[in-house]
């Protein structure tokens, strides 16, 4: 897993993308345009986040935190509150 990413990745962050992989996370998100942007895989829309691997086959979406604040934390809510779990 390691080997694909540290091309385009700085080695302190590779430990980053690796911790994220094996949690299974849904999305990294980071703020890291330097080294994060170009492993960056399409939208944050959080229907298709588990179902895209970017380029680098990394299995989550790396966004920064205002797409988590203004697209994708009111997208989990709304579902939530669908299956009234809010």
């Amino acid at each position: 897993m390691e080997a694909r990413w540290a091309a385009g990745v700085a080695p302190k962050d590779l430990v980053v993308l690796v911790s994220a992989a094996s949690w299974r996370a849904d999305f990294l998100v980071t703020g890291d345009r330097k080294h994060f942007d170009g492993l960056k895989a399409g939208s944050a829309d959080m229907s298709e986040a588990k179902n895209v691997s970017g380029s680098a086959g990394i299995p989550f979406r790396i966004i920064n935190p205002a797409k988590l604040v203004g697209n994708v934390l009111p997208e989990a809510l709304g579902e939530m509150r669908a299956s009234k779990l809010l």
